[in-house]
């Protein structure tokens, strides 16, 4: 898998150490004046394709769910392999894709990073979304097929970018997957320019942790939405908006939904 030099050369500018958001990144070069590495102050990270690879030393990173976290990731992509396109990405047809492009639309253009961006060459929020919306993506799979916007393999737990470079961060079934939510939305906080917000969609368990048996099979996370809106708080979020998606979906009638929600915050 690769990404075209235009796309490396609109994430250089942009990039930094995961680990240490003040150490810019430095292009290494071969014999054929090829990029094949980025160095930090004392971090070397591969560059293979016109992708950087920025996922720390394994030895680097803590958390208590890290080899549950490894093994989920690894039945995600068995099932996308198997043609369950849903595990990795939002599929084409998903009814609720329009609404939440809409909804990020009205937040006005920019600069915007999809957090969890998945595999699929454009997510399906991303296709209905105006001109004046520059998008980047990061997710720790490479996937088989090139993306259409410019595309870092790393963790959302820590997103490798410059303080104060985007308009808008987007998670999409994201914060769930993670070893560690908080520190990904205290990251991103950081990377939000002035009056940037942040968008989440999110599937929800019930206060009563009436579904939280069968999310936990499929989440490392499972939030509530008094859960999700502490974090957010705790992280210097404050609410600007709640979405019930479920109430637009056409099937809402007639389906057992799973509780669906996006939430808008700055």
């Amino acid at each position: 898998m690769s990404q075209s030099l235009a796309f490396f050369d609109q994430l250089l500018p942009l990039l930094a150490d995961p680990l240490d958001s003040t150490a810019n990144l430095k292009p290494v070069l071969n014999d054929n004046n090829e990029v094949t590495g980025l160095q930090s102050r004392d971090r070397h990270y591969p560059v293979d394709g016109n992708i950087p690879c920025l996922i720390p030393d394994w030895s680097e990173i803590r958390g208590r769910y890290l080899s549950r976290w490894r093994s989920h990731q690894e039945e995600m992509w068995r099932q996308f392999q198997r043609g369950d396109t849903g595990a990795l990405a939002t599929s084409p047809d998903n009814p609720l894709a329009e609404l939440v492009s809409k909804r990020i639309r009205q937040s006005g253009s920019g600069r915007y990073l999809d957090v969890g961006c998945g595999v699929i060459p454009q997510p399906a929020y991303m296709e209905s979304i105006d001109a004046g919306f520059e998008w980047f993506g990061i997710d720790p799979y490479l996937g088989d097929t090139a993306r259409q916007f410019p595309f870092v393999q790393g963790l959302g737990e820590y997103l490798p970018f410059r303080p104060g470079t985007f308009d808008g961060i987007v998670y999409v079934a994201a914060l769930e997957h993670m070893l560690a939510p908080s520190l990904s939305l205290h990251r991103a906080r950081r990377l939000l320019k002035p009056g940037g917000n942040i968008f989440i969609w999110t599937i929800l368990d019930k206060e009563n942790h009436q579904n939280s048996e069968d999310l936990e099979k499929e989440f490392i996370q499972v939030f509530t939405k008094s859960k999700l809106l502490g974090l957010l708080k705790n992280s210097g979020f404050s609410l600007l908006e709640e979405v019930y998606l479920c109430e637009h979906c056409p099937s809402y009638p007639f389906c057992n939904h799973r509780y669906e929600h996006f939430f808008i915050a700055k």
